[in-house]
Formats: structure tokens, C-alpha cells, sequence
């Protein structure tokens, strides 16, 4: 008695995908089936047993519960849960799920001295009175940090924009759900025969350009963790861009380069050299 598909992944363990006509059995069958798959892995020393389980078969997820896995994550499609099969003194190596999350904001300077500013119609900071933030948001799975700030800045502002550097970034381990939250300020760079910016209705209530130093110099920014990354990526962009009579040839911040892997993937690195 078992399931029609079992596969073995690179690290030595099992995975179990009900299929379509196993998340109709009934709640006796599957209890039964389930336990003699994992009697069997256990005696051949298999260390890790994942349970994927669509959305149609959540009816047995408290069976699974009560023989012992837990929950690794949940995606739109499925459940995936985990049994560590040694037990006893062995400790589990099974990797915790993704634990991260990363915002962007962009840095955008049109060479007058000013910067793109938006107001939230909604959120932590809607409401406060002259209160002025850098357009952006989180990074969607399967998403650049590239893609992510030239698409958020688009949907707040209207403008299209390119970008060049990741200037500073600020890392909190309290953000939302218990996950650890990256912020990402990039250098952009306005793109030609752009219109005067827009707000994106119902989320973003007025965005425009800001003089720089009205924008560094708001009192939510005199002390304090963002006054000190938004002045610091100021001063970056400006290098980056080529705003900067004193540093007019310096790379400032991350570039980033699209290179091969060994495996032949393109990937993105970000470094400070130009290669």
C-alpha cells in the first residue's frame, strides 16, 4: 500500500504529491497509507519525508498532524509538510522555508536638485502631515530587485525609470509575519520625455518633485535610522548619477551584472568594481 508519486530529491529524501485521484480516498485510507510509507522510509534510513498535499486534500491534514509531521509552508496551490524520520538524538538539518522579505525604494534625482517624492493614502504613514517618502514597495517572487524599483516607481509615479545602483539597504529582524525585512534603496535614473508624476489612485495621494534638501531636511528625518539611510543613498545616487562635481567618475553603490553560472543559469551579481 502506498502513494503513485513518491520521488527522491538530491538530498536524500522523500516527497509525496497526492494526486488527484488520491485526495478523493477516504480519511481511514489515507491515515493507513501514510503510516506504512513512513514505516518503510524510516526502516530504509530515510531522513526526511515531505508531504505535499493540494488544497482539495486538506481534509487530512490534521491525519498527517497526529502521525507526526508539521507545517513547512503553505503556497496558493498546497500544503507542504515535514517529518524528520531519524528522530531521537538526531537532530533535524531540514532548512527552515524562505525567512526574508525585500522592499525597494528608488532614488530618483533629476539633476535640478530634486528628488521624487510620494504621500501614502494608505499605510503606517498615511495621514502624517508633510510627511514625504521615496515611491516603492516588495519585491514579487520571481522578480529583480532591478524589475521590482523600476515597476514600483512606474505604479506610484507614473514615470518610467532605469535602474543603476543599490545605494544602501537597512536590515530588520522584526518585520512583518516574524520575517527578517530588507529595504533597498536604488539609484534610478529618470528616463527621457517623461510627464510631470502622477499618483496611482486609491493607493498613492500626491506624488512629485521635492527640492532634495526640503525633502533630507523634513523633521521626520533629522534622528534617527531613516534620516541617516536616506541622506547616505542621497549623497550615493548623486555620485551614481553623475550629479556630483566632485566625484563625477566614481561608481557609487552596487552595480549590478547579469553573468553565467557553472550551471549555465544567468544570474545577477552586485559588487562595487566595474567589470
Amino acid at each position: 500500500m502506498s502513494f503513485a508519486d513518491i520521488q527522491k530529491d538530491l538530498f536524500g529524501g522523500r516527497t509525496i504529491s497526492l494526486t488527484q485521484k488520491e485526495c478523493q480516498m477516504s480519511p481511514e485510507l489515507f491515515a493507513l497509507t501514510l503510516q506504512n510509507v513512513t514505516q518503510e522510509l524510516q526502516a530504509a534510513r530515510v531522513r526526511a519525508l515531505w508531504l505535499k498535499l493540494p488544497f482539495a486534500a486538506a481534509k487530512f491534514l490534521p491525519l498527517a498532524v497526529d502521525q507526526g509531521f508539521s507545517s513547512h509552508h503553505a503556497l496558493p496551490a498546497y500544503f507542504m509538510l515535514i517529518k524528520w524520520l531519524p528522530g531521537g538524538p538526531v537532530p533535524s538539518s531540514i532548512p527552515h522555508y524562505a525567512h526574508h522579505q525585500i522592499g525597494v525604494a528608488g532614488m530618483v534625482l533629476d539633476g535640478k536638485g530634486n528628488v521624487l517624492g510620494i504621500q501614502e493614502a494608505s499605510g503606517v504613514t498615511a495621514g502624517r502631515k508633510d510627511f514625504w517618502k521615496l515611491p516603492g514597495g516588495l519585491v514579487d517572487p520571481k522578480e529583480s530587485i532591478r524589475q521590482a524599483v523600476e515597476r514600483e516607481v512606474f505604479e506610484e509615479t507614473g514615470l518610467r525609470v532605469s535602474f543603476v545602483s543599490l545605494v544602501a539597504f537597512r536590515e530588520s529582524l522584526t518585520g512583518p509575519f516574524g520575517l527578517t525585512d530588507f529595504y533597498c534603496i536604488c539609484a534610478c535614473r529618470l528616463l527621457p520625455n517623461q510627464p510631470e508624476p502622477s499618483p496611482r489612485q486609491g493607493e498613492i495621494a500626491a506624488a512629485k518633485w521635492l527640492p532634495l534638501t526640503q525633502f533630507l531636511g523634513s523633521p521626520y528625518y533629522q534622528k534617527g535610522l531613516y534620516g541617516s539611510l536616506l541622506k547616505s543613498s542621497a549623497a550615493s545616487a548623486k555620485v551614481a548619477l553623475g550629479l556630483d562635481p566632485e566625484r563625477p567618475k566614481e561608481a557609487a553603490g552596487l552595480s549590478e551584472f547579469q553573468l553565467p553560472t557553472m550551471g549555465g543559469k544567468v544570474e545577477s551579481l552586485f559588487c562595487v568594481s566595474k567589470l
